[in-house]
């Protein structure tokens, strides 16, 4: 049986959080700038991995909620997130 390990981070930088699989169950991002921001999240050490999802935040200051239930979103080589301007908290699952 594999083994789990729940965990939700903040993230407000460009970089790896997470090396090998595991699954996003949710996240919940926000700005204050005064232009909309793009959210790339990558399935890989780098971005030069393919990219897994991609979400543009409008300008506004409003927080955006995505969940993934019941699904999640899978990942295979691991979990790079640019942010952009956004301030992120992201709920993980890595298997």
């Amino acid at each position: 049986m594999p083994a789990y390990s729940d965990y939700s981070c903040f993230i407000d930088s460009a970089g790896l959080h997470v090396s090998g699989s595991g699954k996003i169950v949710s996240l919940l991002a926000s700005h204050g700038d005064a232009s909309a921001q793009t959210i790339t999240i990558y399935d890989g050490l780098d971005t030069s991995y393919p990219i897994l999802l991609q979400v543009i935040i409008p300008a506004g200051g409003a927080p955006v909620s995505i969940e993934f239930k019941p699904w999640a979103l899978s990942f295979t080589n691991g979990l790079y997130i640019d942010p952009g301007l956004c301030k992120m908290f992201i709920e993980k699952v890595v298997v």
